[in-house]
């Protein structure tokens, strides 16, 4: 996290960056239980957050059905206009706009 802040300077503290904080150290996170409990975290802080949905898609899920309805919330997510304002990086979600025809 720390290294993040160093390379891209510090950003506001907006719920979208606090959420994709709590995401950097969700995908760190050993637990599986931890990430999850990270992930919803961050969707309480912005439901703006792209990647916290993908990581319950992939983790949380328990039907197929489920997880792509996630991960077509974290398309719409990561389409949100009032994120291109504050947005951060977004490492698991670039792939998903890749293949948002197939959904």
């Amino acid at each position: 996290e720390a290294t993040l802040r160093d390379l891209f300077g510090k950003q506001e503290s907006t719920p979208d960056v606090r959420a994709q904080d709590l995401m950097y150290r969700a995908f760190e996170e050993e637990s599986r239980a931890k990430r999850i409990a990270l992930a919803h975290q961050a969707l309480d802080e912005s439901a703006n957050c792209a990647d916290a949905y993908v990581l319950l898609a992939e983790e949380e899920a328990t039907t197929d059905e489920e997880a792509m309805a996630l991960l077509r919330e974290g398309v719409a997510a990561a389409r949100t206009p009032a994120r291109d304002e504050t947005r951060v990086a977004r490492p698991l979600h670039e792939t998903l706009l890749v293949v948002q025809d197939g959904l």
